[in-house]
């Protein structure tokens, strides 16, 4: 028998819209256009795990009274943030799954790809409580008032996390097999902050759900990798700044490492010869290490070329 081969993992939900001849809007918006997009993206890149929910982090918030920009080919955005005070904290109230926003159109998507795909990976996005609560009180407050009112923040926090617990385990029920945790506004964090205010949180969090889950953060992160770690999770996914050798002696070897081609300067920007060289290169950087898992550090632009996206992932098809 062979080495066991390498997986790869590419973030291909925005670009996987031009597969289908839809635009992001109609993705958000549609759960059987989401499940058309995310099937030909299995088909067409051969994935390893199967996303089932599209990459949208704003449908949570926006059941919570935030208004939401959504263009045709950009990631939708949260743009109002109604909680200032702890009255405002005291009046939300846990999304239902199966009636609000437009959380029943991302739960259809899940069913008719674990439906379609029933022995497959297949992994739902959850947003961090730490970002979450940044959409609801806005980041710059919500910053502020980790230092001014730290009662404020904390409470906040509680809310956020039952909110994504409830959700979560919605996608459970709808067939995901693991959860992707994304928590990009916990890399404005200090060492200190990132361990009062995100990493309890999410630790809850994965303590009360019933399947694995990652933990991506955008941006830096090399000075949190510890506390990310002990939050329970089973992945930490981490972004192009990150050296990667470099955090390999402070990752527990049963924690799975994921990461980190640059989407843009690599996927969107290069050729598909810097592409496979750019893998190739990581790869060997990484070649002792048994945990590791090739990927993108975020989601490919919606630009992003299809044959670099197949390049990446016939190197580390063929890396031995």
């Amino acid at each position: 028998m062979g080495p066991k081969r390498r997986k790869g993992t590419p973030f291909v939900s925005a670009v996987s819209c031009r597969l289908t001849n839809t635009t992001i809007k109609q993705n958000a918006l549609d759960g059987e256009t989401q499940f058309r997009t995310i099937s030909a993206a299995v088909e067409e890149f051969n994935l390893d795990t199967i996303p089932i929910v599209y990459t949208d982090s704003s449908f949570l918030a926006e059941t919570c009274g935030c208004e939401i920009k959504m263009t045709d080919n950009d990631i939708p955005s949260v743009v109002t943030h109604p909680v200032k005070t702890l009255d405002d904290i005291a009046r939300l109230r846990i999304p239902d799954p199966t009636r609000d926003g437009r959380i029943p159109e991302f739960l259809k998507a899940a069913r008719l790809l674990s439906e379609r795909y029933p022995n497959r990976s297949k992994s739902a996005m959850s947003v961090g409580p730490f970002t979450f609560a940044g959409q609801l009180a806005g980041v710059e407050h919500i910053s502020r008032m980790t230092i001014k009112n730290p009662e404020f923040v904390k409470k906040l926090l509680d809310f956020c996390v039952e909110a994504a617990i409830v959700l979560s385990e919605a996608f459970i029920d709808a067939g995901a097999t693991s959860l992707f945790l994304g928590d990009p506004t916990s890399s404005l964090l200090s060492k200190k902050a990132y361990a009062e205010f995100s990493a309890p949180y999410t630790k809850k969090f994965v303590d009360r759900i019933k399947v694995p889950a990652s933990l991506h953060i955008c941006g830096n992160t090399s000075h949190i990798i510890e506390e990310m770690c002990a939050t329970g999770v089973r992945a930490i996914s981490v972004d192009y700044p990150v050296d990667l050798p470099s955090i390999v002696p402070r990752v527990p070897s049963h924690i799975l490492i994921i990461g980190n081609l640059s989407p843009v300067g690599v996927l969107r920007n290069g050729t598909p010869d810097d592409v496979r060289k750019a893998t190739k290169e990581l790869m060997d950087k990484m070649r002792d290490v048994p945990n590791y898992v090739v990927a993108t550090g975020c989601d490919c632009p919606f630009d992003t070329p299809f044959e670099n996206i197949k390049a990446m992932i016939e190197t580390v098809k063929n890396y031995n």
